[in-house]
């Protein structure tokens, strides 16, 4: 027994016939309107009915008694040539008057979530996805720059005439205080029943501007009497001046997948997750698997993509970037994980949005810190040539696709003369803990989220490690860039961790007197 909707395109006539073998049944908004049963062999039923455009419930009965199994659905109708009926016009999503999903037979809550993903099941049935399958393709909405990073649209698909469901639209600038978007802006119908929305100028609306902001969908479904969201896709611009500035990545690309953790196979270094969908999301790229509750939430292994299936994640334990050795025994299962794909050097730098040379010292560079050294690059603009290469390298490959690993900061050196540059930066916003690799030394970092940060929200703290000190040459120490805040500045802004005592035990600046 089949139970979902069928995703009607326009309002018409529609020829809706059974083939079966042995007896089948069709159910549409909860009338009997195909009535194929009994024992036989292969036979065609057929009846003529008006439709809506929309999802319409369904319910398909059939059964074989014994010799041949056969089951076809075929439709014809406006536009619509005899065919069998498309995946694309079938989901699982049950409508009605419900307070939750049939599962197994038996009803759950609106926030119950079989899949593991980051979607709940109110989400999932408002957006017409499969609550068995981790469809992360988008995160719900897609937040997208336009016009080189002048312009901000939102776009999300759903399925046509949900009578019983909201959506709207949120804006933050602080994460704190939400304004809602009531109008859309457009809302084009799209094949079979589904519609695309779609929000322009996210950048001028209230409470929120070119220079960052976050957005998120708002969904209320009546009949379930729940309210939910989707997950918060984020944007930030920063202004490059002449000279050096640092610049980190405070969002990530949107996870192609998440699910929660079945069983770990430590000697192999795989994971079964509890849900499929992985295989058609993974392409070509470096990727990685971050825990995303747990015990060992925040912690981040990359993928061998070549070992990995459907619904098994195999993990490359020798990974540059990874947080975490090796597997631990215990504390993984059940956990939820996402993948994530890596962000390049190409991807967040565009090479049109800088200034290129074939001489280093004239082009815009970006510089990572390794611990010991910087390693420099510059933005290579000759011989047919339009790619970052590394300043030492005497063959100047083509840099684009080196991993930026969460976490790290760039310096920005924008080439003397040129006039100030902006880049957008888009993405998702990572909204559970995370793990800040910290070698001994000098470490550049990036701010994990695109907000105003202080030591206490980074839990820079004696109780997490740090190390305090009345000397600040003993204590570990913050040094804060000054040609951030000061165009043309050189030189730090340093701050340690002063700890004198029970009742002295913070962080101050390094030439502070008064401590």
């Amino acid at each position: 027994r089949f139970q979902g909707c069928l995703a009607v395109p326009s309002d018409g006539e529609y020829t809706l016939s059974l083939i079966s073998d042995d007896g089948s049944r069709l159910y549409l908004d909860g009338s009997l309107v195909v009535d194929n049963d009994g024992a036989h062999e292969a036979v065609e039923v057929a009846t003529t009915v008006t439709l809506t455009a929309g999802m319409h419930p369904l319910e398909l009965q059939y059964f074989d008694r014994d010799g041949e199994e056969t089951l076809e659905f075929y439709w014809e109708g406006p536009g619509i040539a005899r065919e069998l009926v498309p995946s694309a016009a079938l989901t699982v999503n049950e409508t009605g008057a419900n307070l939750g999903f049939h599962h197994v037979g038996r009803r759950v809550p609106a926030n119950d979530n079989a899949d593991g993903d980051l979607l709940d099941l109110t989400a999932e049935y408002a957006l017409g996805r499969n609550p068995y399958v981790a469809s992360m393709e988008d995160v719900g909405i897609r937040l997208e720059a336009q016009d080189n990073g002048t312009r901000l649209t939102v776009t999300y698909d759903r399925p046509a005439n949900q009578a019983s469901i909201d959506y709207w639209l949120e804006v933050s600038a602080d994460l704190q205080s939400w304004t809602p978007i009531l109008v859309e802006d457009e809302v084009e119908n799209v094949t079979y029943g589904w519609e695309r929305v779609r929000y322009d100028h996210l950048e001028d609306r209230p409470g929120v501007g070119i220079e960052g902001g976050f957005v998120r969908l708002r969904i209320w479904h009546h009949d379930w009497n729940h309210e939910t969201t989707t997950p918060i896709c984020g944007w930030y611009q920063t202004t490059f001046h002449s000279g050096y500035q640092t610049h980190g990545v405070s969002l990530n690309a949107a996870p192609i997948y998440a699910s929660t953790i079945a069983a770990v196979d430590l000697e192999a270094g795989r994971l079964t997750m509890t849900s499929g969908g992985l295989l058609e999301q993974l392409g070509g790229g470096d990727y990685y698997m971050e825990l995303t509750n747990g015990r060992y939430e925040g912690h981040r292994i990359d993928i061998d993509v070549s070992g990995s299936n459907d619904q098994v994640i195999a993990l490359d334990l020798r990974g540059e970037f990874n947080t975490l050795a090796a597997l631990p025994e215990s504390g993984l299962r059940f956990a939820q994980t996402v993948i994530r794909p890596h962000r390049t050097m190409g991807d967040v730098y565009s090479p049109t949005r800088f200034h290129g040379s074939t001489n280093p010292a004239a082009a815009d560079q970006l510089q990572f810190f390794s611990g010991q050294r910087y390693e420099g690059y510059f933005l290579l603009d000759g011989g047919g040539r339009l790619h970052w290469a590394k300043v030492s390298d005497a063959e100047l490959e083509d840099e684009n696709g080196t991993i930026i690993p969460p976490g790290v900061g760039t310096f920005v050196k924008r080439a003397p003369g040129m006039n100030d540059a902006s880049l957008l930066v888009v993405g998702h916003l990572r909204d559970h803990d995370f793990m800040q690799p910290l070698r001994e030394g000098y470490n550049l970092l990036a701010p994990i989220t695109p907000l105003a940060a202080s030591p206490s929200s980074r839990g820079l703290s004696l109780a997490n490690g740090f190390l305090g000190s009345t000397d600040p040459a003993s204590a570990d120490q913050i040094q804060l860039w000054l040609g951030d805040w000061i165009e043309g500045g050189q030189g730090y802004q340093g701050y340690f961790l002063l700890d004198a005592g029970e009742s002295i035990r913070y962080w101050t600046g390094s030439n502070d007197e008064h401590l």
